[in-house]
């Protein structure tokens, strides 16, 4: 079983629920060591593994999603994927849901952080992805809409 747990964005955002998941994993997967969230492992001297080099052998991040996909379900046991955000918006996560079954511990989302400061209103948010695909979507265009996941030259100009 694959639990994934959302590491939120910054020092000090990972929830207790996320915290005892990976404190009872067989084996800890995190992302990256380049984030804040990755403090947690180091000073909790928690026995993990990082993706960092799939990252280094990857051309773009739609490889880097695929091969981090590819990875996790080589591996066999109680398995914990650490990622930064909620858990529930990272590509790699969404491609790794269209493969296996999932348990997701929510943390706090890029959404959240970035809105935080906005008078509170409703918004939306949507991966490039989604509008590069045509996944056709309504909302509200007197909202805020929030846009993320735009890794290359080429989705920006797209988008």
């Amino acid at each position: 079983m694959i639990t994934v747990v959302g590491l939120g964005n910054k020092r000090g955002d990972l929830t207790l629920r996320g915290a005892e998941a990976i404190d009872g994993s067989d084996i800890v997967i995190v992302k990256t060591a380049l984030t804040d969230t990755y403090s947690y492992f180091v000073d909790k001297n928690v026995p993990h593994k990082t993706l960092d080099f799939i990252y280094e052998s990857s051309e773009d991040f739609d490889l880097l999603d695929k091969n981090i996909v590819d990875y996790l379900l080589s591996l066999d046991g109680n398995i914990c994927y650490c990622v930064n955000g909620s858990g529930n918006d990272d590509r790699s996560v969404i491609l790794l849901k269209e493969r296996t079954q999932v348990n997701t511990i929510l943390g706090v989302s890029h959404e959240s952080e970035i809105m935080k400061n906005t008078p509170s209103c409703s918004y939306m948010t949507v991966s490039c992805y989604d509008i590069l695909e045509d996944k056709i979507f309504n909302y509200d265009k007197t909202k805020p809409l929030v846009i993320k996941e735009i890794d290359k030259m080429i989705c920006a100009s797209e988008v």
